[in-house]
């Protein structure tokens, strides 16, 4: 027994050494890296199995680059020698001195491409998300010491220009719960302070932990750097929590808990808003069961920011195709609460309102990523039992149901401001729009204008598929209520908040009968863009025709028509002498087909149209 027992003790540390090298040198030529080790020494091994490695001076580079990604002093870890040769390490203890973490990119390299960069082959086969998930929770049980002491760690990104120091220090787990004190510093900022807490218990998938900021107020906010250097997204806070837990598993599935909460958030990103956003309190709380080939969000999870709270379901089934579906019903909600919960900064007319009374609001989004063509779409607000009452800041929109003055902005810049009103001479009063105009504008901006509430299920659709298919905002689905919300209350930036915001507002004004639709379509004619700083029907009818609105043709008004969606780009549908180009009286024949089609004009009517329209425009 004791020959047996020199032997392991001498054999096992050998094939130790074995097992690392030849693992460090699968992982080099796997991910086009290099690591170097100074010394790599194996300790005592326990009759429980466990034994120590100790290691010194530790280089990690990218083949390419010529700085170290990682450099490591001194590390002792001790692990389960059964689970070394599974390839896990199972960490009972971890001791770390001085690692430094160098994130470089520039004109001349990036030194951790590798981190990105298996040359391995790829397998073709599904990913089964049941499988996954677990494993990562494996992972992370095996790679969670029991205990763990971090004299120092100093993360540096140097992207471009910017350079970033993240440092940790004194960071320690014991008995499940750990702590540390982190610094971050930039050359543009003083150091900023950060608490760092956390409770885990491996053997019951149980993880959680806080980063709150040190500072002399209660709401101090700090900012993560390196989330605008790597996800162009500029995020400050003062408090972070989060909490993983696995609830149980089986062949059925596997059901997990995650949430989380954010205070006193600051956030800005080009595709959420053009601005910094600050929210007091968001959060969630998300119950997931996760199947091979789905994954599913049930309607007992919750999405809260500020004082409103939405319970979603989503689910995202993993076939050939992604198909995903988003599912949002509340019932009797306090308006008060959810419009006084908007974001100041992202809903800027909104805020400034007080409401009384409850709603219910719900949302469908159903996506086939094989069969864009299916998605369906739809956007339910609902006035319970006609209670909902502005209370304050209603003059915002109904101040435009008297003459007004309109600015009209070019790239952001004000161009000139008109009176919409008889004060001015190009005014025309809605009683005064010619009818060939009335159903021109109609026909190709939005058809059903009369009649709707503000939406058409069918447009929104099909602009979202058309925007999934080009990979960006492209069309908006937007009717022409929406057009005039858009013109007259916000700016024209394609972010989501904008036009979450503009519909927001088309049905209050639609709910609250704020304005006619007499009204808004005789404010839209007479705002609307016809050509480049010509605004208003009188003013385009001058400009391409010399004539007053009452004078013009139907064909006539069908090509101005035609003109409102690319106004400046006028001069590519006329030719030399002025006259329509073949594109555009094509064009002009299908719409007019389109009327005969829906009644708006006779056969006899439709025979008489002359869609070679000549304007005075001659170059």
């Amino acid at each position: 027994m004791l020959l047996l027992l020199m032997i392991f003790h001498i054999v096992v540390p050998i094939i130790a050494r074995q097992v690392v090298k030849h693992e460090v040198a699968k992982l080099e030529q796997e991910r086009a890296m290099s690591i170097s080790i100074d010394h790599l020494r194996f300790g005592r091994i326990s009759l429980f199995g466990t034994f120590h490695i100790n290691i010194e001076n530790v280089e990690v580079k990218d083949q390419d680059a010529e700085v170290p990604f990682l450099t490591l002093h001194d590390a002792h870890v001790k692990v389960q020698l059964w689970r070394l040769f599974h390839k896990s390490l199972n960490l009972k203890k971890l001791e770390v001195k001085n690692l430094h973490v160098n994130c470089i990119k520039n004109e001349k390299e990036c030194n951790y491409k590798f981190l990105n960069s298996k040359t391995s082959e790829k397998s073709d086969a599904k990913v089964n998300c049941q499988k996954k998930l677990k494993s990562i929770f494996e992972r992370i049980d095996d790679y969670t010491p029991h205990t763990l002491k971090v004299d120092s760690v100093l993360i540096t990104t140097e992207i471009d220009t910017s350079k970033v120091d993240y440092f940790i220090a004194d960071f320690t787990i014991k008995d499940g719960k750990g702590s540390a004190m982190a610094w971050v510093q930039t050359k543009d900022m003083p150091a900023e302070k950060w608490k760092l807490t956390c409770n885990l218990d491996p053997d019951e998938n149980y993880y959680e932990g806080c980063m709150q900021r040190v500072g002399a107020q209660s709401n101090t906010v700090g900012k993560l750097p390196f989330l605008k250097t790597f996800r162009q997204m500029d995020v400050a806070f003062h408090e972070a929590r989060g909490k993983l837990a696995l609830l149980n598993s089986d062949k059925k599935g596997l059901h997990c808990e995650l949430s989380g909460s954010i205070h006193h958030l600051q956030c800005q990103h080009h595709y959420l808003a053009d601005m910094p956003v600050h929210i007091d309190s968001v959060g969630a709380h998300l119950h997931l069961a996760v199947k091979p080939n789905i994954v599913e969000l049930d309607s007992s999870s919750s999405l809260q920011l500020n004082r409103a709270v939405l319970h979603p379901f989503i689910c995202l089934e993993n076939n050939d195709f992604k198909h995903l579906i988003v599912k949002i019903n509340e019932r009797n909600c306090d308006a008060s609460v959810l419009f006084s919960s908007l974001p100041a900064d992202l809903f800027q007319v909104l805020s400034a309102m007080k409401f009384k009374g409850t709603m219910d609001y719900g949302c469908l989004f159903d996506c086939d990523f094989g069969c864009l063509d299916s998605l369906q779409f739809d956007f339910n607000l609902n006035n319970c039992q006609r209670s909902i009452r502005i209370v304050d800041g209603v003059g915002q929109i109904t101040r435009f149901n008297e003459p007004f003055e309109y600015t009209f902005y070019e790239n952001g810049a004000p161009v000139r401001t008109i009176i919409i009103g008889p004060e001015n001479p190009n005014f025309c009063p809605f009683e005064a729009i010619p009818p060939q105009v009335k159903t021109a504008i109609l026909l190709t901006e939005d058809p059903s204008f009369f009649g709707h509430r503000g939406f058409i299920k069918s447009s929104m659709e099909s602009a979202l598929a058309a925007d999934l298919k080009a990979g960006k905002m492209r069309r908006g689905g937007s009717t022409l209520s929406m057009q005039l919300v858009k013109n007259l209350l916000l700016n024209r930036k394609k972010v989501l908040s904008r036009k979450f915001e503009e519909m927001l507002l088309v049905w209050l004004i639609e709910d609250q009968r704020l304005m006619s639709k007499e009204r808004m379509f005789e404010i839209y004619v007479n705002i609307v863009e016809w050509g480049p700083g010509i605004l208003g029907i009188n003013e385009a009818a001058e400009f391409y025709f010399h004539k007053r609105p009452m004078e013009l043709t139907l064909p006539e008004s069908l090509y101005l028509a035609t003109l409102i969606r690319a106004p400046k780009h006028y001069p590519s549908t006329l030719n030399d002498d002025g006259t329509v180009t073949e594109a555009k009286r094509a064009e002009l024949e299908f719409d007019a087909n389109r009327l005969l089609d829906r009644g708006t004009i006779t056969e006899a009517q439709r025979a008489e149209f002359d869609s070679n329209v000549k304007t005075v425009i001659v170059r």
